[in-house]
């Protein structure tokens, strides 16, 4: 983005002039004539009327040739509207710093704009000018994660239910909660404990003594409650009582072992053992798996097993990353235990054999993921109603008719 330095009445044609249309696009010829469009000027604060030079187009004959204005600071949406990169920016930097919804950054601007005694655009036409400048924008190291790369092999993702349009509300709709007749049933059965520690005493106490970073002055004076967490992990597994004494115990002249930074990975991983979740929330069965692999092959190679659980996988790559490259003996203990009540915790939750699973299409019916439309697409098909979004397809059968229908380039 190039600031603006002055402000800008007249927007001229010139060879990277070009019209909306899609390829191949119609650019400027100046051996045809030029006609003069009024169009609205819209920056951060306060909006100005201009003129732009356009052209009619020669391909698509119902568009007009317009300058590009990206190199002066402006965006041309339609030849009518023009957007400084200085107020679309500023939208940008709101979502990506605070998940400012459209509507509510619109009615920031439209108030500075009344101020003034101007009229901002609407929410709908500046959320549709603001994706088509985005889809310009070049986007390439700043969204790659400085640990994992460009292609990270976990990926945390959250998601919304949006609902149907009354007029599609038809009787074969249902709702994706609805059991399958030929889904197999279980029993609820949830543990009564189903935490690492069941003692909820011990686990206030580790979280008041650790919740907060403290120093060593400060632990010291925590000396009896910090033992009477030693003695109670002993009863839970001498490994892990003898972990937390070499991390967190000062007597006197005795110190830790650990240096600050091990000290605050041994702290939050201590904090997720204690924490009021059940033991599946952090060690699921997939990582239950990985675990017991990693415990066969302790090498720093197969550290990546346990990207999913980062309290645990940090203090692992830390002590690998010692001049002893070797795990300390009490702490693959502490892994072992922790394997041992993940189980625990999952046996206890199911119950039967489960049943086979039903046979679905396979991807050779269906036809190739990248094939399927990508562009947002509702329209009626003999009664059927099709929605088709993100790559994928939804088929909602009209009840008059037997047939479905899959919708593919």
């Amino acid at each position: 983005m190039l600031p603006i330095v002055d402000v800008l009445k007249e927007f001229r044609l010139d060879m990277t002039s070009t019209c909306h249309c899609q390829s191949p696009r119609s650019f400027y010829d100046r051996k045809k004539s030029i006609s003069i469009m009024s169009c609205k000027v819209y920056d951060v604060t306060h909006m100005w009327e201009g003129v732009v030079e356009v052209q009619k187009c020669g391909l698509c004959k119902s568009g007009w040739v317009g300058p590009d204005c990206s190199e002066s600071g402006y965006f041309n949406w339609n030849n009518r509207m023009v957007f400084t990169h200085e107020l679309l920016n500023d939208y940008t930097n709101a979502f990506t710093t605070s998940e400012t919804p459209f509507v509510a950054w619109v009615t920031v601007v439209a108030r500075r704009y009344q101020s003034k005694h101007m009229e901002f655009v609407s929410e709908k036409t500046f959320r549709a000018a603001w994706f088509a400048y985005a889809r310009l924008l070049e986007l390439k190291d700043d969204m790659i994660c400085p640990k994992c790369g460009p292609t990270p092999k976990v990926t945390v993702w959250d998601g919304i239910t949006l609902s149907f349009s009354r007029k599609h509300l038809l009787p074969t709709l249902q709702p994706p909660t609805t059991i399958h007749p030929q889904a197999s049933h279980r029993q609820s059965n949830y543990p009564v404990k189903p935490q690492h520690i069941t003692s909820s005493q011990l686990r206030n106490q580790i979280v008041s003594v650790l919740q907060v970073p403290t120093t060593l002055e400060e632990l010291g004076k925590k000396v009896k409650t910090v033992i009477s967490i030693i003695r109670g992990l002993n009863g839970i597994d001498s490994s892990l009582a003898r972990v937390f004494e070499q991390s967190f115990l000062v007597q006197g002249a005795q110190l830790p072992t650990l240096n600050k930074n091990a000290s605050k990975l041994y702290r939050e991983f201590f904090l997720q053992i204690a924490a009021e979740e059940s033991a599946l929330q952090m060690t699921t069965r997939p990582v239950l798996y990985n675990l017991e692999k990693f415990m066969e092959d302790t090498r720093f190679e197969k550290l990546e097993l346990l990207t999913m659980v980062p309290c645990l996988y940090n203090v692992l790559g830390y002590e690998l990353s010692c001049p002893s490259r070797t795990i300390p003996k009490d702490l693959l203990g502490v892994c072992r235990w922790l394997l041992k009540r993940g189980f625990e915790v999952l046996s206890s939750m199911i119950e039967g054999k489960p049943k086979a699973m039903m046979d679905v299409a396979t991807q050779d019916e269906l036809g190739h993921w990248e094939h399927v439309r990508q562009t947002p697409l509702m329209s009626r098909c003999k009664g059927a109603v099709l929605t088709t979004y993100h790559r994928q397809a939804a088929v909602i059968p009209c009840p008059r008719l037997d047939i479905g229908h899959f919708i593919q380039d």
